[in-house]
């Protein structure tokens, strides 16, 4: 474990000139004065090079960070930066600082179905776009089979877009640093996306999912490869999974 740390650490004095060249702290105007994510039923994928996944207890434990890259704010918001020449997953081209929900800690395997309802809240701010201007701030994945990702919500062209199954909900434009709250609400084979009290409304998920299982992810996915000294910046002031079968 301390030589898979000494990696990390070697990594990230790589990244120190791209992520610290502007460090600044993201205020959410009139927000709460403390934030409070369980963080005990994620994982967090990192972009560091051998790509590598952190579990509890270390998310859980507010005192554990990873400068440049997972950083908690003063008052417990949590600060995802990725750089653009970051290392992937295998089946991605792009890198990510990105969470990926579990129903319980350490289990990655057991996903959930389309029956029952199951709810991603999230609030946070995009604080800084790479070049390309598009990233992805969650999903609904696919876990079965070679699935795609069923649900994408891209801030991308200065706009909210929630891709459900391949076709585009545009929710307005969001500048940088403004706050954007959602929820994307699964129930009894039925979705629905909220951002910031305006909804995709109630859409219909084909049947032919039936066998299929999902998982929820959330965070910082950075649709650029194409520079090695930028990167992209998310701030997360609340993100929550609700989970009932």
């Amino acid at each position: 474990m301390k030589y898979i740390f000494s990696i990390i650490t070697a990594v990230m004095l790589s990244f120190t000139n791209i992520v610290t060249a502007q460090n600044d702290q993201p205020v959410l105007a009139g927000g709460p004065p403390l934030y409070n994510i369980d963080l005990s039923r994620w994982k967090l994928t990192l972009p560091t090079c051998p790509m590598y996944e952190v579990y509890p207890p270390s998310l859980t434990n507010q005192q554990w960070t990873l400068p440049g890259i997972f950083d908690r704010g003063v008052n417990g918001e949590i600060i995802l930066t990725t750089p653009t020449a970051g290392c992937t997953t295998a089946n991605s081209s792009y890198p990510r600082t990105e969470f990926r929900g579990m129903l319980s800690t350490w289990n990655d395997r057991t996903n959930w179905t389309f029956n029952g309802t199951h709810i991603l809240n999230g609030t946070c701010v995009i604080n800084k776009l790479p070049s390309s201007k598009k990233i992805i701030i969650a999903q609904i994945h696919g876990k079965t089979g070679t699935l795609d990702p069923y649900f994408k919500m891209y801030h991308k062209k200065g706009k909210i877009v929630g891709e459900i199954d391949g076709d585009n909900y545009e929710f307005g434009k969001f500048d940088l640093n403004k706050p954007i709250s959602y929820s994307v609400i699964v129930k009894d084979f039925t979705i629905e996306v909220v951002v910031n009290g305006k909804t995709s409304k109630v859409i219909k998920i084909d049947e032919n999912y039936a066998d299929c299982t999902f998982y929820f992810k959330a965070g910082l996915y950075c649709i650029d490869n194409s520079k090695d000294d930028d990167w992209a910046r998310v701030t997360y002031y609340a993100l929550e999974q609700i989970h009932q079968f």
